[in-house]
């Protein structure tokens, strides 16, 4: 038995993971029907298959053998064991994307450890716990869990966990659009010394936050790093798959030797059969080697296409930017322009209505220029939010009571419904949320048809306070729900800008919502318009 586990651990080790599994149910084979006791031996044999079925991503067969290995182990009352069975049973229900089975084998698991006093263990369970919640995009739960497991965790004793979930953490990052926060944790993790996976895993998620941040001479940076760290380790399992071959063939060769003293003649064909293995073998290498180098080769010149490609479209969109500024500036400048110079030779007949109209002209330049301020902090990082603690209820009345002036000011029809207990409160910068309120009632204003109507509404949905602000025709396609947030984006190319503000505000209000860990999207209303909706998280609590 000794030698069964010797040997399937060299294959796992030269990453030939089917042979040691063959060798696992041999051994399981040979305990059931030799061994005196065999329950003492199956939990850690089942164990062992589960981890090998795991490598091979068939985890259906790793979860039953998972499983197996705990009913063993809560025979043999092996408790810190059927800990680490249940906690791999959970990895492959999350591999299976069973993510509503995982968390009560993880809750069992928190259990066990926390009866036995394994801090270690403890921050290990905790830390799956929230790479499931990432893994169902729960973003926000998974941060807050990430920090809690990694400030009990040592960075030098516990060097591998804490790396593992520091990739996690700064994943869950940029599924928050926190690329900055993301780069300075990804930055400070040391890979060195470190396994291949997780190297990997930091250049593949720098190279994302980058590429996110528009550094795209970074992210480039770290995909080819990380094309170079896989070409060579390909090499070198090649090398370590071939010393496996060799190691069997040197088997094979002392068997036939051990032969020839019986039959020399069956030596003779043994021989010749070894030949044949041998140069099949060798054969067998190269053309692996062979087609790892295509492989290599094609995704090397898919990735360069695909770079020249992303940053094409990046010097687009640049340039985009700076001519829809460009003209944004132009149209009202040249308007105040001729204004001056009709008043500047006598050319108008009422010039206190031209003042008038240069006054407007100037609020709606100042407010163009005042987006672009906004807009180029949020990408300098400097775009902070000052947040307190408000009463929910309150706060979303106060935001009705505006939007019902706007509105009703322009002619349309307004209805409301607020639906929050009184005891919500909800921590946020209200003056900036406030600024989201007012785009969205303003876009509303500037495009609904009248006679039309307008309907807020509020509610507290999943721990998420859920504003919608919807209003009647016209309405916009399906394809525009996404880009209407982009900057200088219109829905009909045809409109005036007459009708709007900058064509900034969405943007803006897209990046504060996004601070405070929200959403903001669009769909079609039910009166035949636009509705836009907020999620922002929130906490009960006892009013004073």
């Amino acid at each position: 038995m000794a030698a069964f586990n010797a040997e399937a651990g060299i294959y796992n080790d030269l990453k030939l993971p089917e042979k040691a599994l063959k060798l696992q149910l041999e051994l399981l084979a040979y305990v059931t029907t030799q061994a005196e006791n065999p329950n003492t031996w199956y939990a850690q044999l089942h164990y062992s298959i589960g981890d090998s079925y795991a490598t091979l991503k068939e985890h259906e067969k790793s979860l039953d053998a998972y499983k197996k290995a705990y009913q063993y182990d809560l025979e043999n009352q092996m408790f810190n064991y059927a800990g680490y069975d249940l906690v791999q049973i959970s990895r492959q229900l999350m591999a299976l994307k069973r993510y509503d089975e995982a968390p009560s084998y993880l809750q069992h698991a928190l259990d066990l450890f926390t009866e036995l006093d394994s801090p270690r263990n403890i921050a290990w369970v905790k830390g799956n716990q929230a790479e499931l919640q990432l893994l169902k995009h729960q973003y926000a739960t998974a941060i807050n869990l990430f920090k809690s497991v990694m400030a009990s965790l040592d960075a030098v004793e516990d060097k591998a966990l804490h790396q593992e979930f520091s990739l996690l953490y700064a994943k869950a990052l940029l599924g928050t659009q926190e690329q900055q926060r993301a780069v300075k944790v990804l930055e400070g993790i040391s890979t060195n010394e470190s396994t291949f996976e997780v190297q990997m895993m930091k250049l593949n998620l720098l190279s994302q936050a980058y590429s996110e941040l528009n550094k795209f001479a970074d992210a480039f940076a770290m995909k080819q790093q990380s094309y170079t760290m896989l070409e060579e380790q390909l090499e070198q399992d090649a090398k370590s798959k071939a010393l496996g071959y060799a190691a069997q063939t040197q088997y094979q060769t002392t068997q036939i030797e051990l032969a020839e003293i019986k039959n020399q003649h069956k030596i003779n064909e043994i021989k010749n059969q070894q030949y044949l293995l041998i140069i099949g073998t060798i054969a067998l290498i190269m053309l692996i080697g062979l087609v790892v180098t295509y492989i290599l080769y094609q995704q090397k010149k898919k990735m360069s296409e695909k770079e020249a490609q992303v940053l094409n479209n990046s010097i687009q969109l640049k340039e985009q930017l700076l001519a829809d500024v460009s003209h944004e500036l132009r149209t009202p400048l040249t308007v105040l322009k001729l204004n001056i110079e009709s008043l500047e030779h006598n050319l108008v007949e009422n010039p206190d209505t031209t003042y008038k109209i240069l006054h407007q002209r100037l609020d709606r330049l100042n407010q163009l220029i005042t987006d672009i301020y906004e807009l180029a902090q949020s990408d300098s990082g400097s775009f902070v939010l000052h947040t307190k603690k408000y009463n929910a209820y309150e706060l979303v009345s106060h935001f009705a009571d505006d939007i019902a002036t706007l509105v009703t000011a322009a002619g349309l029809e307004f209805s409301q419904h607020v639906s929050i207990d009184k005891t919500i409160t909800i921590e946020l910068d209200s003056d900036r949320l406030n600024q989201v309120i007012h785009n969205l009632a303003r876009n509303t204003v500037n495009y609904t048809d009248t006679p039309g109507k307008v309907m807020f509404t509020s509610q507290i949905e999943s721990g998420y306070l859920k504003l919608c602000l919807s209003d009647s025709s016209p309405g916009v396609s399906e394809a525009d729900f996404v880009n209407i947030f982009e900057r200088l984006y219109r829905c009909d190319k045809s409109r005036s800008r007459d009708l709007g503000g900058s064509g900034l505000g969405l943007a803006i209000s897209h990046k504060i919502v996004s601070l405070h860990g929200g959403q903001i999207n669009a769909q079609a209303s039910e009166f035949g318009g636009l509705a836009i909706t907020i999620l922002l998280p929130v906490e009960k609590s006892k009013l004073l």
